[in-house]
């Protein structure tokens, strides 16, 4: 069977940003991004023509109604090791201030005074730091977890557990990550094991509607999708409770405004939005 490439392009500048975001939520096993021009592509390999149809609809339902103008798509044999070769172009990402996300192989350098170094090792799952709604939550996190050390953090949609060990290392007493895709979970729990931080982080396939009836959280963060979104979110406020915080990213600018109504029903105060190449993210407020 012919391992085949689907390659994925947008011409504009919006387009490539809407492009990169639909990619690290429709493809979680990892792909590679290239910059063209204005725009860009993104990259993914499937083991047969079948599978490579399939990553491609799941990448054109995530960018939307707009995807048949905005982009184009083309399904091409490649003969490549296709599941190691995304993980050529990974770099460490400074994903705060006091945080830098590296890749287990990257060459060691010296830390500037105050930054801490989280290895992972690259995975089939979505966390590599480099999109901009990682770094939205991971600096929201942070913040937070400084401001109030010791609390218990909820990372719903976790990845490969970026946002929940950004957390401990900011001085949460314990997070716990969700993840509906069994990889992910696994790839969580490797990471944590691999900085040591396993004994304060745990990982799980539950139902957010399980954890949430187990007791409030001191902060729920959620990096999803807009659909994703609403179907969480109410189990995400449940998990806050009456005293908890909620930090919500993953949605574009334009979609803000349904999750922010949506807050305001349920008697959330919401702090103003933070917007950064054309992504969002939203804050409750104690």
């Amino acid at each position: 069977m012919t391992t085949q490439r689907v390659l994925v392009t947008a011409a504009s500048a919006p387009a490539w940003r809407r492009l990169r975001g639909a990619a690290a939520r429709a493809w979680v096993a990892g792909f590679e991004e290239r910059r063209e021009g204005r725009g860009g592509a993104v990259v993914a390999w499937a083991p047969s023509v079948a599978d490579a149809e399939r990553l491609a609809e799941r990448l054109l339902e995530a960018f939307g109604a707009a995807a048949a103008e905005a982009v184009t798509v083309a399904i091409t044999p490649e003969s490549s090791a296709w599941r190691t070769e995304w993980t050529r172009h990974l770099r460490p990402v400074a994903l705060t201030d006091h945080v830098q996300w590296a890749p287990v192989e990257a060459e060691e350098s010296a830390s500037a005074p105050g930054v801490t170094r989280l290895c992972f090792a690259p995975r089939f799952a979505f966390g590599d730091g480099s999109h901009v709604t990682t770094r939205l939550a991971a600096r929201a996190v942070e913040r937070l977890c400084r401001e109030r050390p010791g609390l218990r953090v909820l990372d719903v949609g976790t990845g490969t557990g970026v946002l929940a060990l950004v957390a401990v290392v900011s001085g949460a007493g314990g997070a716990l990550g969700l993840d509906v895709d069994a990889e992910a979970v696994e790839a969580a729990r490797d990471n944590a094991r691999l900085n040591g931080l396993d004994a304060r982080c745990q990982f799980a396939g539950t139902a957010l509607a399980e954890v949430a009836e187990r007791g409030a959280f001191d902060l729920v963060v959620a990096n999803l999708e807009l659909r994703p979104m609403r179907e969480a979110l109410g189990g995400i406020l449940r998990a806050a409770g009456a005293r908890g915080r909620v930090v919500l990213t993953g949605l574009l600018v334009d979609q803000a405004e349904e999750i922010t109504r949506a807050l305001r029903r349920a008697n959330a105060s919401v702090a103003p939005p933070r917007a950064d190449e054309g992504w969002v993210l939203l804050e409750t407020l104690a």
